[in-house]
């Protein structure tokens, strides 16, 4: 039990850092980040030294002409929006067919960046229409199986043929993730 506070402690603090667009910071760091460039202050850092690694990562059927398909820093994945895009660009079906599509999408590009499907934290969904929102969810269910992450769902203007779109968030294969 104590260790799966420790766990969650660690995930809201990756999160919080995510969400400020720096590293974890760990308890000794917290005071002495700056929260302009997520310096932690120290003799050999005058203009600042980021605590991350940061990562692109390409997959050749998901390339983006602005933004990376995904980025790993900071402990966790960060996937770009995409659509139900096959390799021609062409995007065709229903709202059932592209949120499989997208899955499956999402599932390749978790994959090349070291993650799953099953260790997604955070899924934000794009509809182009309210009224699709059944036939995603039901798409959606069957993807995300038991241990569903978090997920916000927005309708939006998407580009011409797309009915959804997806971004997510997870955590590396072999790190913990936990459904509260």
């Amino acid at each position: 039990m104590r260790q799966g506070r420790r766990a969650r402690r660690r995930l809201a603090t990756l999160l919080a850092a995510a969400a400020m667009g720096v590293a974890a910071m760990d308890a000794r760091d917290a005071g002495r980040r700056d929260p302009v460039d997520g310096c932690v202050a120290s003799p050999g850092c005058p203009g600042g030294e980021v605590m991350q690694d940061r990562r692109s990562v390409v997959v050749d059927e998901v390339v983006g002409p602005v933004a990376s398909p995904a980025v790993v820093a900071g402990g966790l994945v960060f996937v770009s929006a995409m659509t139900a895009a096959g390799p021609d660009g062409r995007i065709s079906g229903d709202v059932t067919a592209q949120t499989t599509r997208v899955f499956e999408r999402l599932a390749r590009v978790l994959a090349a960046a070291g993650s799953s499907l099953g260790q997604t934290l955070t899924i934000h969904v794009y509809l182009k229409h309210a009224t699709d929102f059944a036939a995603m969810n039901d798409a959606y269910r069957q993807a995300v199986g038991d241990s569903p992450p978090t997920r916000t769902t927005v309708v939006a203007d998407l580009g011409p043929d797309a009915l959804v779109a997806m971004s997510a968030v997870a955590v590396p294969d072999g790190a913990p993730r936990e459904v509260l």
